[in-house]
C-alpha cells in the first residue's frame, strides 16, 4: 500500500486522451514548440552530463535520471495541457515548475563545466540544416496564423458582400 502511494505521487490524477490541436491557436502552437525544445534539452542533457561528469552509460544514475524524467515529465505534461485547455487554470502546476527548474539547472551545469565544448563552432552543414529548420518554422507559423487567416477572412468578407448585393 505504501509503495503504491509513493508511486502514485508520480502519476496523473486521472488518465484521459489529449487532443494536441497543434494549430488551434498561436499560444498552443508556441507552447508545443517550447515543449519540444525542452524535450530536446533533456535528451541533449543526457549526453552532455555523461560527458562532463565522466559517468559511464551503464551507471545507475543515467537510467534513474531518465526514469525520473519519464515519471515526472508525464505529470508535468498533464499540467501543461491543463493550463492550455482549461480557461479557469491561470498558472502551471508544481511539477511543471520543478521539471522546468531541473532542466534549466542542467543546462547551467553544462554551460559552467564545459563552456569550451559548447562554444565550439559547428560545421557549416549543421548550421545550414538548423537555420533552414528555424526559418521554415517561422515562415510556416507566419503563414498559418497571419496570412492564412487574413486570406480566409478576406474571402469570407467578399462572399458576404456579394450575397448582400444580390
Amino acid at each position: 500500500g505504501k509503495m503504491m502511494r509513493v508511486f502514485g505521487q508520480f502519476t496523473p490524477h486521472d488518465w484521459f486522451e489529449f487532443d494536441w490541436r497543434r494549430t488551434a491557436s498561436l499560444k498552443r502552437w508556441l507552447a508545443l514548440l517550447l515543449i519540444t525544445c525542452f524535450l530536446f534539452l533533456v535528451e541533449l542533457g543526457t549526453f552532455y552530463l555523461k560527458f562532463i561528469l565522466w559517468i559511464p552509460p551503464s551507471h545507475f544514475l543515467c537510467l534513474s535520471r531518465l526514469l525520473f524524467f519519464l515519471l515526472v515529465g508525464g505529470v508535468s505534461m498533464r499540467e501543461m495541457f491543463e493550463c492550455l485547455d482549461n480557461r479557469t487554470c491561470k498558472r502551471f502546476g508544481r511539477q511543471s515548475w520543478v521539471i522546468t527548474a531541473i532542466i534549466i539547472i542542467e543546462v547551467l551545469i553544462v554551460l559552467k563545466f564545459d563552456w569550451q565544448t559548447v562554444t565550439k563552432p559547428l560545421q557549416f552543414h549543421i548550421v545550414l540544416v538548423w537555420t533552414t529548420i528555424a526559418i521554415a518554422l517561422v515562415l510556416w507559423t507566419i503563414y498559418q496564423f497571419w496570412f492564412k487567416r487574413f486570406i480566409l477572412w478576406g474571402q469570407r468578407k467578399t462572399i458576404q458582400d456579394t450575397k448582400k448585393h444580390k
